[in-house]
């Protein structure tokens, strides 16, 4: 699965949805096994085992707005649908003041691991 609400106000810069939807759908044309959920991702995630298909994660990549807020209820939303030993990748991890403090929380309280960091983009494992 992967989740877009695809709203103009969490993107400033956007002047319409209709083009980034319609790209976003183009792109997973080809991809087997990925379904689009449009909408709010706090929704799905609180409702996620009554999601056709679902079951529990074991790879999930948050790239939240960035705000330290937002990064946490990320986190706090789908931590708990993670396998035990399934991993998160955090997109933008030192790139945005917010992230970093959120995930590094989770690392502190031994929730998750830090398993590798490339550039921006840090996988964790849960523990």
């Amino acid at each position: 699965f992967t989740i877009d609400n695809f709203r103009i106000d969490t993107y400033p810069a956007r002047v319409d949805t209709a083009g980034p939807e319609a790209e976003a759908r183009g792109n997973l044309k080809e991809a087997e096994n990925v379904t689009l959920l449009v909408g709010d991702n706090a929704v799905f995630a609180k409702n996620w085992q009554f999601i056709k298909g679902a079951k529990p994660i074991r790879l999930l990549f948050i790239d939240s707005d960035h705000r330290y807020e937002s990064v946490k209820e990320d986190i706090t939303n789908w931590l708990p649908h993670v396998m035990q030993k399934g991993l998160v990748l955090f997109h933008d991890y030192e790139n945005w003041e917010g992230a970093l403090p959120a995930v590094d929380e989770l690392v502190s309280s031994g929730q998750l691991k830090k398993v590798k960091q490339e550039k921006s983009l840090l996988v964790t494992k849960k523990l």
